[in-house]
This record gives structure tokens, C-alpha cells and sequence, in this order.
């Protein structure tokens, strides 16, 4: 191969010349080393860059995950430490004022209520109180339980809290707000129940309301009522044929509620063996206050009958045959409304307060002679035999109830929008002794075109013609005094023969406290009983001014011992001997009184002549 010069002709195989190449610059050879030089320090720069950046994200990765180890080592030294710490007292504080609110009953009661709640808890104690729902909370948050003396440590601090506050008052079962009726379910959800006169509704747990309620261990869940139920269909369970008696048992029902913080009276429902009282009293009173002791024994003493009747609405006994008279004193002071001081549990000089009112029911056969205070504070049912084809079981008696239940309690509800329409319009000329009870008696009346409160009056009338008729010393003022009759009480207990065989017969001073308790039904049944203070100048003594009905004929009288010996002594006359005086010398001086009384009982109508 030949090397041609840049001046040489090219010619191609056929001889003809081949244009000339093109010329080509020449380069310098220190030019293209100085060119090389400068890309090889380029490339150097850029490549030490990037190592440099690289070096940098490695270091700074390095860094990551040195400072996520430490992290995680702190961390997992905090958990550990956390695990070893125990649960204080302070820790207790914090949760309980994350989830409550504090304050101080009526009654000097310390509770907690949870946000936007109405129902307290009490801060000690067993059921649903503070303490055990703070210990869940708090194991639920730590895993751990605080021990008591933590528990214990918190609550003094938060009932310390409660005393700077001022007291609320707490409700039970029924309250009433201005012109509404709140009525507490008793379930966990925590549902209630407003009525006015325009109507009823149910509201959930978490609805506004403007009162606040306690519960017990006696408390029970009512259902939730149903709209447009049927009340009458109680009657299949509470076993009262008479027409009047149903209308009395439906406003003592309304009345309970209705009459919160009101006497509300007491219903007696009577019957013999075979007409279901225990059973018809648990359905009655189960729907509006329904307790996991429905009937109940009656107390033996008045501190147990104070704390039978503080934890529900209603208490009833049940199978009462007598009522003494502490029972019949008690009774009628929670009717009314009482309040007890009693020295706080393990402290000398701390007291308590127990505040009690509320609707008392009771059941028996007969229940004998009632003081007058208690019978008029009383209204009467009285139950039917149920015959032997006309009995279910227990156990379809109570699958029945569980199905119109609901209904029954919203029919329930329905009659007192009804009465309280109506007691606007109620006006009673005169009053009985349960005023408040007779003016609902008499809203149903207007509401349900009834007579309710005629047949109420005309049993409680007849009543007090029963005790008159079956008291001792009634019966014995009936048997003595025929007419006008003024004197002392110890004038009268001269008057009034006494039974020997009486253990109870009064003395002349307990005679006066059996006069003003029997002063109501004599009055009733028409005497004129009038008490005359005695002087403290004079001292002359209390005087009694009484007369019987106009009208009124004695009626014969039994012929007693002392009018046996009367008529013997009568016989004898003027030759009675020394042998007869000296026989019946004793009973001359420790019955001569009421001899006379035999000799003559036409004569005396005034105490002056005894």
C-alpha cells in the first residue's frame, strides 16, 4: 500500500482523476494534551464530589440509626421502668378527674358523675361506685391493679374535693323539674323518661336533664315504656274485681309518681288465703319501681324499717297480721317525710344523715285494730278468691308479664299526662286527710269520667266507723256515755269499765293519749270530741267535752262480774251483813267505783257524779 502526498492526483482504475481529498487543519500535539489534562481534572472533581456525597448519606444514615437505637433503648428502659413504677395515688386523682365530675348530695353524700351523665356514683362502697370503676379504668389503662391503701388515699382527696361544693339534690327512681316528671329506667344505658302534661317521651343516657338520680342494690330495670300501651291490662294480673278499688289502686300508682316529695299514701291490699296478694302487690308497685325485693318481711326494729325504706321508691311488707304501734309510728313518718341522726361509722363524733320518704304498701288478711293516723293514710284493695280454674303457674304467669309489660308501663304513663292535664282544673271543697293524693284521685276522675274519690272518701269514712265500733275504749265510751258528758281524763277512766283481763287497758294518764288518738274517727263517726286545756295557774286539768251522735241508742250491755256482784249486793239490802262486808271488803275497795257504775250505769252521764 502506497502513501499518497496531498499534491498527488488520484486515479480510479479507468483513468479518470478522483477529485482531490479535503484538507484537513492540523492540530498541535501540546494543544491536545493541555485539552486531555483539563477533562481528567474535571472528571476527578466530579468523582471526588460524589464520593464526598456518598460518604455524606452514609454518615448521615449512620447517624439514623444510631439515634432509632437510642431511641428504641430509651424506650424500651422507659417501659421497663414503667413496668417496675406502681400505681399511685396522684395517678388515681388524674384519671378519676379525666372521666368525672364531683359533688355533694342533700344529704352530705359525696358522688361522681361521668361527663354529660345524670346518674351519681357514691365514691365508696360496692355496687356501681367510684372506686371500683377508677381500679377497672386504671387496670384497663396500666395492666396493673392499685392496691387498696392507694384507693383509699385517692377517695379521701376527691370526697375533700366534693365538700367545696354545694350540695345538689340526688333523686331516687322519680323527680320532678318546674312542671316535668323524670323517671329513671334503671338500665345501663342509662335511659330516662320525661313527662308533662303535653305528653311522654323516652331519652337516651346521654341527653341533657336537669336532675339527677341514685341507684341501689334494690334497684331494678323498668322496660322501655311502649307508646299507646294498654294499662288495663294490669287487671289480669292484680286480682281487684270491685270497680272503685281499681280506680283508688290506678291513682295510688299515678300518685307515686306524681307525688314525689308529697305524702303519697299507703296501700293496704287485703284478701284471704287463695287470691294471690303477694303476687298482685309485685305486679303493682313493678311498674313504676320495680326492686329485686318486691314484698318484704316487715322490720323488728325502727333503725331497720329507717334503712328498708332509704333504698327504693316504694317498700312493701308483706303477710302482715297485727301492726304494733312503733311500726304504725314509723310508717306514718315516712309517708310524711323524716330525717335520722345517727353517729358516723367508725368516728366518735362525726354524724350522718339519713333523710327517708317514700310510698309504703303492705299486704295481709286482716291486720286488726290500726291506730287512726295510720288508717287515714291508707287507701284499701281488696282481692277476690281466684277459683281453682282460673290459677296459672308461676311460670306462665310470668312469661304473660314479660310480654305486656312494656305496654302497660306506657299506658301508665299516658294516665298521668292525662292527670296532669287535669289538675288545673281540680277545686275540692273540702279536703280529706291526704289532700294531695284526693286532688290526683279527682285529675283521673275528670280525665276517665270516674268516682274515684267518693269511693275513697266512703271507705275511709267506713273505717273510722270500724275502729270506733272495735276499739276498747271507743267501745267502752259507746257503752257509758249517752249524752252530753264533761270531765277530766281521770273523771272518764273512772267512768269506763275496763276489762280486768286487758293487759293494754290504759291508765288514767295513758287515757288521754287513747282519747286524742281515737279524737279523728270519733269525730268521723259523728261524736263531738272537744279538748279543753287545762290551767298551769289553777292547775286544774284538762277537760274533755264529749257527746255521741244525736240519735245513737246504746247498745245492751253484757252482764260483767262487777254487775253480777252489784245485783247480788242489791238483792242483800239493808240486811247485808257483816259476813258479806267482810267477804267482799277487797273487791268493795279495789272495784268501788265501777260498782257504782253497775249499781246505777243510767245515772252517770257526768264525770262530776263518779
Amino acid at each position: 500500500m502506497s502513501t499518497l502526498d496531498d499534491d498527488d492526483e488520484v486515479a480510479n482504475s479507468d483513468g479518470a482523476e478522483i477529485e482531490p481529498a479535503l484538507e484537513i487543519d492540523s492540530v498541535d500535539p501540546d494543544t491536545n494534551d493541555l485539552d486531555n489534562e483539563a477533562a481528567g481534572e474535571a472528571g476527578f472533581a466530579e468523582h471526588l464530589e460524589e464520593a464526598a456525597l456518598t460518604a455524606a448519606a452514609e454518615m448521615q444514615a449512620n447517624e439514623s440509626i444510631e439515634a432509632a437505637e437510642s431511641a428504641a433503648v430509651a424506650q424500651a428502659k422507659k417501659k421497663a421502668a414503667a413496668a417496675r413504677r406502681k400505681t399511685t395515688a396522684p395517678d388515681i386523682i388524674r384519671l378519676a378527674h379525666a372521666n368525672y365530675t364531683f359533688g355533694i348530695d342533700q344529704d352530705g353524700a359525696s358522688y361522681a358523675l361521668t361527663h354529660h351523665g345524670h346518674i351519681v356514683r357514691p365514691l365508696k362502697g360496692s355496687r356501681g361506685s367510684l372506686s371500683r370503676e377508677l381500679a377497672a379504668l386504671s387496670f384497663a389503662k396500666t395492666g396493673k391493679t392499685a392496691s387498696s391503701t392507694v384507693m383509699g388515699e385517692a377517695m379521701s382527696v376527691l370526697e375533700h374535693e366534693c365538700e367545696q361544693i354545694e350540695p345538689k339534690t340526688v333523686h331516687l327512681r322519680v323527680a320532678r323539674h318546674s312542671d316535668a316528671f323524670y323517671i329513671d329506667l334503671g338500665d345501663v344505658a342509662e335511659h330516662f323518661v320525661k313527662i308533662t302534661a303535653a305528653g311522654w317521651q323516652t331519652l337516651p343516657g346521654d341527653a341533657d336533664s336537669p336532675v339527677l338520680f341514685r341507684r341501689t342494690a334494690l334497684n331494678k330495670a323498668l322496660p322501655i315504656p311502649e307508646s299507646g300501651g294498654d294499662f288495663a291490662k294490669v287487671w289480669d294480673f292484680v286480682n281487684v274485681p270491685n270497680e272503685g278499688d281499681r280506680q283508688v289502686t290506678l291513682a295510688w300508682m299515678v300518685g307515686a309518681i306524681i307525688l314525689v316529695g308529697l305524702p303519697c299514701p299507703i296501700f293496704a291490699l287485703l284478701g284471704e288465703q287463695g287470691t294471690a296478694k303477694t303476687s298482685a302487690m309485685r305486679f303493682t308497685t313493678a311498674l313504676f319501681d320495680p326492686t329485686t325485693a318486691p314484698v318484704r318481711s316487715p322490720p323488728n326494729d325502727v333503725e331497720k324499717m329507717k334503712h328498708a325504706t332509704h333504698g327504693s321508691r316504694v317498700t312493701c311488707f308483706d303477710n302482715l297480721s297485727s301492726i304494733p304501734v312503733w311500726l304504725s309510728d314509723a310508717m306514718c313518718r315516712v309517708v310524711t317525710g323524716e330525717a335520722d341522726v345517727d353517729r358516723a361509722l367508725y368516728t366518735n363524733g362525726d354524724l350522718h344523715v339519713i333523710s327517708t320518704q317514700g310510698v309504703l304498701g303492705f299486704t295481709g288478711i286482716t291486720v286488726g285494730a290500726m291506730a287512726g293516723d295510720l288508717s287515714e293514710r291508707c287507701v284499701w284493695g281488696h282481692l277476690a278468691v281466684i277459683p281453682a280454674s282460673g290459677r296459672l303457674s308461676e311460670r306462665d304467669l310470668k312469661a304473660r308479664w314479660a310480654k305486656k309489660y312494656p305496654s302497660m308501663v306506657g299506658g301508665l304513663f299516658d294516665l298521668i299526662v292525662k292527670a296532669l292535664g287535669e289538675l288545673p282544673n281540680v277545686k275540692l271543697a273540702e279536703k280529706p286527710r291526704m289532700a294531695d293524693f284526693a286532688e290526683v284521685l279527682k285529675a283521673l276522675d275528670l280525665a276517665n269520667d270516674t268516682s274515684g274519690l267518693e269511693h275513697y272518701l266512703g271507705a275511709q269514712a267506713g273505717v273510722a266507723a270500724e275502729h270506733v265500733e272495735t276499739d276498747p275504749v271507743a267501745m267502752a265510751m259507746t257503752e257509758r256515755i249517752h249524752g252530753p258528758w264533761k270531765g277530766t281524763s281521770k273523771e272518764l277512766y273512772a267512768l269506763l269499765p275496763s276489762p280486768r283481763d286487758d293487759r293494754y287497758w290504759p291508765t288514767a294518764r295513758g287515757l288521754h293519749r287513747a282519747v286524742l288518738r281515737l279524737a279523728p274517727d270519733l269525730r268521723a263517726s259523728g261524736w263531738v270530741v272537744v279538748e279543753t286545756k287545762g290551767d298551769p295557774q289553777s292547775k286544774r286539768a284538762a277537760t274533755w267535752t264529749l257527746e255521741p251522735p244525736a240519735g245513737t241508742t246504746p247498745a245492751p250491755r253484757k252482764e260483767t262480774d262487777d254487775d253480777r256482784v252489784a245485783r247480788r249486793l242489791l238483792e242483800l239490802g239493808p240486811d247485808l251483813t257483816a259476813h258479806v262486808i267482810s267477804e267482799h271488803s277487797g273487791y268493795l275497795q279495789r272495784y268501788g267505783c265501777r260498782l257504782c257504775v253497775s249499781l246505777a250505769p243510767n245515772s252517770y252521764t257526768s264525770g262530776e257524779d263518779s
